[in-house]
């Protein structure tokens, strides 16, 4: 037979549990002094502020009854006080009153000074007349419209959009143009000219320019004119550029 040899080795996992268990504890008894330190600090500042606070307890204490002794003295004083106070609202109040009606008249003086000069720019152009604006035909299509003699002629039964516009260069105050239908068929008692639509614009006091644009939907008979006109405006300066003033009709159905 073979003979076998045993060794016996240490017992290293003995050993290294106790080494943790050694570690452990140290480790606890540190922690257990941080904790006492710790609290031993905070008994030190919870007696410190029980000592600060029996002392503003006893300044608060003097304060009380110095303010109730002064409060007697200080009554008169402050009674004077609000005597000058209410004396300096009420000349306050007085002078503002004062300011608010000399604005007031300053107001109507300017409101009066710009009616008299809008009479005078009203005055100086306008009149009973009317003006009618010779048109030109820029674009056309289909035949249920014609112009003849600056009025546009309906051919066609229908409903249709009628716009217009026209740019003013005037000094009067307002400006302003009526689209009118002058109607084929008249029944009745029905007026033969209506006004469709109207359009009115002041006009700035400087550098007068400004535009009027105006467009709706009627319904028209065969024979009827459109014509855009602008009433007691005989002189009126406005522009002819094909993009600033224009007027026509479109068919809807």
């Amino acid at each position: 037979m073979q003979a076998k040899c045993w060794i016996k080795l240490p017992d290293t996992k003995t050993k290294s549990t106790s080494r943790g268990l050694i570690g452990t504890v140290i480790v606890l008894f540190f922690a257990v002094l941080c904790c006492l330190s710790l609290l031993v600090i905070l008994l030190q500042q919870i007696r410190d502020l029980r000592s600060e606070l029996a002392k503003v307890h006893k300044q608060l204490h003097v304060f009380s009854k110095r303010t109730s002794v002064n409060l007697e003295d200080d009554s008169v004083e402050h009674e004077q006080e609000v005597e000058d106070l209410s004396e300096n609202l009420k000349n306050s109040y007085n002078a503002k009153s004062q300011i608010k009606e000399q604005l007031t008249g300053l107001n109507e003086k300017i409101y009066d000074l710009r009616s008299i000069s809008r009479k005078r720019r009203d005055v100086r152009s306008c009149g009973k007349d009317s003006t009618f604006i010779p048109w030109i035909v820029a674009s056309r299509k289909g035949e249920a419209l014609k112009k003849i003699s600056n009025k546009i002629v309906v051919r066609e039964n229908g409903y249709y959009t009628v716009y217009s516009q026209v740019l003013y260069y005037d000094n009067c105050m307002a400006m302003g143009h009526v689209v009118q239908r002058r109607k084929a068929n008249v029944v009745g008692n029905e007026r033969p000219v209506l006004t469709l639509f109207r359009c009115i614009q002041n006009m700035p006091n400087s550098s007068p320019s400004n535009t009027c644009f105006t467009a709706g939907i009627v319904n028209l008979d065969q024979g009827d004119e459109l014509e855009l006109l602008l009433p007691s405006r005989p002189n009126a300066n406005i522009s002819m550029e094909k993009d600033s003033t224009f007027f026509g009709a479109i068919q809807l159905l």
